[in-house]
């Protein structure tokens, strides 16, 4: 399936863009890096009492819940970043002046208090 090729009259060798760039790119980075916090489900020492007292840990129980080779979006993770990690990446794409298409999240509204995005 592909779609119509989108036209953008951003320079992307300009300083301004080369700069946001990198910019996004760091913050792509740390939200990478808070994913894969989240994902080993608390520290070690936590983790280890859970499973020492017979417990499945939650990632290992939704494993177990699916069909082998089923597909799964894990949306939770998205809130682990942080709302205000989000914004800034947010943020960030919106300040290249309309001409990069993103998904824009409002991280304002009454759900932004609740961790779901």
């Amino acid at each position: 399936m592909s779609g119509p090729v989108l036209s953008s009259n951003l320079d992307s060798t300009s300083p301004e863009a080369q700069s946001r760039a990198a910019h996004n790119r760091a913050l792509a980075d740390e939200l990478r890096a808070r994913v894969a916090q989240a994902a080993l489900g608390g520290d070690e020492r936590s983790r280890e009492r859970h499973v020492s007292r017979g417990k499945l840990l939650p990632r290992d129980r939704v494993e177990r819940l699916l069909d082998p080779g089923s597909p799964f979006l894990e949306g939770a993770t998205a809130s682990v970043a942080g709302a205000a990690l989000l914004q800034r990446l947010t943020s960030a794409t919106k300040r290249m002046k309309g001409n990069t298409l993103s998904s824009q999240v409002d991280l304002q509204g009454p759900l932004s208090k609740t961790g779901f995005i």
